[in-house]
């Protein structure tokens, strides 16, 4: 009650726009003559918006819904005062509410109308940064965060969004949409995924399948991209003979099989010219083979690995053999997306 006799104060300072004859009276005593025609131009559960004339301005009118309870009141109130206050050039200007400020009566507010439908062309300067997708992700985030912690908060502190009790993919998923960097917030279609599989996991008939602990299976916390090269021409060029740097790529092969593990289009191919450029291209190239059969082996390595670790799990937890196929989909889906969210 203390906060609504607040706000009844305050809009008593708002100028008042009357129903009738439409006048706004200012506390100085000013007064402007009004003549509304009004066009109802779109409406939801907030209330009308009309458009209208002032003096051969174009404004609008919200009209608040119906007002059936004190925080109805309250909402309309701190509208018409947050408006009020607003004094910026890129934001229209509030001209006035009614039927009575003085009365702390608010069911509409009348205000200017921007002139375009799109700001497009109306930036500040040229620093004008460009919205993406990464702002609704933001704020997606924060709806979710307020859902969870059955709260309004207006002022979530991205660096403190942990929540009690929260299991860890969810804690993840909201740390990273709240980040302050947007290129780590994840994208539309990530964040599709991830909220598709946590509700496939809290509406899985059978749960044990999908509650999988990971904790002691030393699954990393971050992720480190392998690093690209680039080609330097600049590069000394005091390297062995071509057929003894390809010959040791993949040592237990003869000359005529080495880089059989690289795609053919990917494989070194001798220039067809001497010249010193294209002999470092090719030497470089033959580095990157190397380095490709090296990724390659490793990789095998670690899937052999995930194999192994995925089998003692399965079973550990007697999984049936005929859904061990989805069961290893599944957890490969999910570690994915942790990925994702590192």
């Amino acid at each position: 009650m203390d906060e609504l006799r607040h706000y009844e104060e305050l809009v008593k300072s708002i100028a008042n726009v009357a129903e009738n004859e439409i006048e706004i009276v200012r506390k100085h005593k000013y007064k402007l003559e009004f003549s509304f025609i009004l066009k109802s131009v779109s409406g939801g559960s907030f209330g009308d918006v009309s458009f209208g004339m002032y003096r051969g301005k174009n404004v609008v009118r919200k009209d608040f819904r119906q007002i059936t309870t004190i925080n109805d009141r309250k909402y309309n109130y701190r509208e018409a005062y947050t408006l009020a206050t607003c004094n910026h050039q890129n934001i229209v200007k509030l001209i006035g509410a009614g039927p009575n400020t003085r009365n702390s009566e608010v069911r509409y507010v009348v205000i200017e109308r921007a002139t375009n439908a799109s700001l497009a062309e109306r930036r500040v300067d040229e620093n004008y940064t460009w919205y993406t997708e990464k702002v609704d992700i933001y704020s997606m985030t924060v709806s979710l965060w307020e859902m969870l912690t059955r709260t309004l908060d207006q002022n979530v502190n991205p660096h403190n969004t942990r929540i009690r009790l929260c299991p860890l993919f969810l804690d993840r998923l909201i740390a990273c949409g709240m980040a302050v960097d947007p290129n780590q917030r994840p994208s539309a279609q990530q964040l599709v995924s991830l909220l598709d599989f946590i509700m496939r996991k809290v509406y899985a008939e059978e749960t044990s399948q999908l509650c999988i602990e990971f904790e002691s299976g030393e699954i990393p916390r971050t992720y480190q991209q392998t690093p690209t090269y680039s080609v330097n021409s600049n590069a000394d060029s005091s390297y062995a003979s071509l057929s003894d740097e390809m010959a040791t790529v993949k040592p237990a092969m003869d000359e005529t099989m080495d880089f059989k593990e690289v795609p053919q289009l990917l494989r070194p191919t001798l220039p067809t010219t001497c010249s010193e450029q294209a002999m470092v291209m090719y030497r470089r190239h033959v580095e990157l083979a190397k380095e490709y059969v090296k990724l390659s082996q490793k990789l095998k390595r670690l899937k052999q690995k995930w194999d192994d670790g995925v089998a003692q799990i399965i079973a550990a937890k007697g999984i049936q053999p005929c859904e061990t196929g989805e069961y290893k989909r599944r957890v490969g889906e999910y570690c994915e997306l942790c990925v994702t969210m590192v």
